[in-house]
């Protein structure tokens, strides 16, 4: 579960930076950014740990602390234009957010990965 805590961890940092990214006209976009974990068996199998990350939907959707029962379904639409003219933001918001943070997500991730060897070790 180590190993799940520091995926999460590294979701939610790209996430964070996506939000940050997104192209903002009322704001029901960004409030829309979400990670949301697999169910227990899709996200722990063979392949590894996954968690999902997304926008739309009804804003807020998979959020803890933001909600919103307007509908965004232009996600897609505004990821791939970008924003208006003089706008905030920019377009590929998420694809930019994890291309950005890969050597992030592997200290990340590595940090956990190591807590748990030291733990189950005893190393210090």
């Amino acid at each position: 579960m180590i190993l799940a805590q520091g995926v999460y961890e590294a979701a939610q940092t790209i996430m964070t930076d996506a939000k940050e990214g997104t192209p903002v006209d009322t704001g029901n976009l960004r409030a829309s950014g979400h990670v949301m974990p697999n169910t227990l068996d899709e996200a722990l199998t063979n392949d590894g740990v996954t968690f999902q990350l997304g926008f739309g939907g009804p804003a807020g959707a998979g959020n803890q602390n933001e909600t919103n029962a307007l509908e965004v379904g232009y996600a897609v639409y505004v990821h791939e234009s970008g924003p208006r003219a003089g706008g905030v933001g920019r377009r590929k918001f998420l694809t930019l957010a994890v291309q950005e943070n890969e050597r992030r997500v592997v200290e990340i991730i590595g940090k956990h990965a190591n807590r748990e060897i030291q733990r189950a070790y005893g190393v210090a």
